[in-house]
């Protein structure tokens, strides 16, 4: 098979390599002593040896207190061997002794490592981060497939379950006829793989492994039992979340967007299918987490794959207006606060302000550019003042308009105590106004975004202040 993973560029000598400044300096995802193989060294050949692993390296060394590690493994262009395989049970009865139970197989260019833990769950600790940066070869083996959960422009997501145990995964296929044939989208699959085993949070989805198969690959992912907010807003038919909702929804996207901007990744493609839920019902923050980083970047790496993309109606106006010799000074973190402002928009109010009826692709783009955005007023006044004027304020036109999402999270998360103060019968003093635009702190809101300013807001004006 002629792996994506390891293609005929990569394929060397030998699968470790001499350790060369700047392989440490990625975040280390597991750390501890496995025993390994080794020749020609002083010591015992088969003594414990400390293991380091990021997402583009496994890094060894002879203990925790040497200076520099002595050999890496490129991890992103490694075949996990996990016990169910041919190629392990092979292993096991030629290579495998039986005292060694716990042995962690990789192989890299031809050629295997085997590195053994001490125990089982050293082992399964170890196994569950190297699965997320390697590849896999085994999807038959392991999982069953349960139904199709939708489709897109260029993969399909299933629901798997696991043939040992009853855990569902999500699985989004790629055809490599397709993306043969579309390079672009090869890239960016390359990319979401790689942004994803950079990423660890609550909030985000979580990438478990990525399996390879002659003719495709898949994504998995951990598996949502609370559908969309697509599909949350339809089953209410189609109206608004009450405001107890529409906060513990947007305190957990800008959870997340926090924890993926600090990495300096912005989405670039947040919409209502985009954020999916632990559960169905009485949802918290926590039960919140963002999906699909196809189209997503990280803002100091390469040039953009995509210069313009998202989905009509949920696009920032810079993004739609820029020329794409523009985009990359366009394109920032508060592109993603615009369009979470849709999101949340689209969570009181259950429409998208461009998406009318009747209108056709063309008018929506022509409207999402405008950004001549109507609250309607009856259903406006279901909410706080103080929500609205978030609202109003992530969805300015002018992105030095908008806050950033630590500062909209610190605004949420305030109100939030708030409201459960009052509800508990709480003595509370007046919920204190906080600087949206830009701010690093919480400060009273300044006369700018006082009352005069929302019309200002409503009315689109983009003048720089």
């Amino acid at each position: 098979m002629n792996s994506y993973f390891a293609p005929i560029e990569f394929v060397k000598d030998a699968a470790w390599e001499k350790f060369k400044s700047g392989m440490d300096h990625l975040p280390t995802l597991c750390s501890g002593y496995l025993r390994k193989v080794v020749k020609n060294e002083d010591d015992d050949a088969n003594a414990s040896r400390y293991f380091r692993l990021n997402y583009e390296y496994l890094l060894y060394q002879k203990s925790e207190n040497s200076s520099l590690p002595k050999s890496v493994l490129r991890v992103e262009h490694t075949r996990l061997i996990m016990p169910e395989d041919d190629e392990f049970k092979h292993l096991q009865s030629t290579i495998l002794s039986k005292q060694d139970n716990f042995p962690i197989v990789l192989l890299t260019n031809g050629k295997f490592t085997i590195l053994y833990s001490d125990n089982i769950v050293e082992q399964t600790k170890w196994l569950a981060f190297i699965s997320k940066v390697c590849f896999m070869n085994n999807i038959n083996k392991r999982f069953v497939l349960d139904k199709q959960l939708g489709s897109g422009a260029t993969a399909k997501v299933y629901q798997m379950n696991l043939k040992r145990g009853n855990n569902s995964v999500a699985a989004k296929k790629f055809d490599k006829d397709y993306l043969s044939s579309n390079p672009r989208d090869k890239l960016a699959l390359m990319n979401e793989i790689h942004l994803l085993r950079q990423l660890s949070h609550k909030n985000v989805t979580n990438l478990l492994e990525v399996q390879e198969t002659s003719s495709r690959i898949y994504i998995i992912t951990n598996f949502l039992k609370g559908g969309d907010l697509d599909t949350l807003i339809a089953e209410r038919g189609g109206s608004g979340l009450p405001e107890r909702d529409c906060l513990q929804i947007l305190k957990g996207l800008l959870q997340g967007l926090t924890y993926i901007h600090s990495m300096n990744i912005v989405h670039r493609d947040l919409k209502p299918a985009n954020i999916m839920f632990h559960k169905a019902s009485n949802i918290d923050a926590d039960d919140v987490v963002l999906i699909d980083f196809g189209l997503a970047h990280k803002l100091d790496s390469a040039k953009f794959i995509f210069k313009k993309c998202g989905t009509p109606g949920y696009i920032a106006p810079e993004v739609l207006g820029a020329k794409p010799s523009d985009i990359e000074g366009v394109v920032t973190p508060y592109s993603d606060i615009y369009c979470a402002g849709l999101v949340l928009y689209f969570t009181m109010f259950g429409i998208n302000p461009f998406q009318q009826n009747g209108s056709s692709a063309s008018d929506v783009i022509e409207s999402n550019k405008k950004g001549d955005i109507e609250y309607p007023e009856s259903k406006a006044r279901l909410y706080t003042p103080r929500l609205m004027e978030l609202l109003r304020s992530m969805l300015s036109v002018n992105p030095d308009d908008r806050p950033s999402a630590q500062v909209a999270l610190n605004y949420v998360s305030k109100f939030i105590e708030h409201q459960i103060d009052l509800q508990n019968g709480n003595r509370v003093t007046p919920f204190p106004r906080i600087n949206l635009p830009r701010s690093t702190s919480i400060n009273p809101l300044p006369a700018s975004l006082s009352k005069p300013c929302l019309i200002r807001l409503s009315s689109n004006c983009s003048n720089r202040k």
